[in-house]
């Protein structure tokens, strides 16, 4: 076999392993947000009102200064959606001492329902 394609088969069975690792902590993260009795529950479909909703939310929160980390993004995009009615089983005072993986799996759920919404009909 050439080197070049010993080069491709490790790197495609590395890729392969951090995806069947990531796909293993997903799982692992969803089982301990059920376990919470947290359910993301987004308006669906979900239309431009309910994205301006969720934005003007997130500023209340500070999510728009341009200067603050991705966990304080994610915080929040967690407590807009929890403010919005999105989030059972947890407040947006909650969210203050929630474990940060929660809150970022809820803040990428949020932003995947969001460009779900870009899509059209039949794409």
């Amino acid at each position: 076999m050439s080197d070049e394609k010993v080069r491709k088969t490790k790197a495609e069975a590395a890729i392969a392993k951090v995806t069947a690792d990531l796909a293993a902590a997903e799982c692992k993260t969803v089982a301990y947000i059920e376990s919470l009795g947290i359910v993301f529950k987004p308006p669906e479909p979900l239309k431009q009102r309910g994205i301006e909703e969720m934005m003007k939310a997130m500023r209340k929160f500070g999510g728009s200064e341009a200067d603050i980390t991705n966990y304080e993004r994610n915080g929040a995009q967690a407590r807009a959606a929890c403010e919005l009615g999105w989030i059972d089983g947890l407040t947006v005072a909650d969210v203050d001492t929630t474990n940060p993986r929660v809150v970022t799996w809820i803040a990428q759920q949020s932003n995947d329902i969001i460009v779900a919404a870009w899509q059209l009909p039949g794409e």
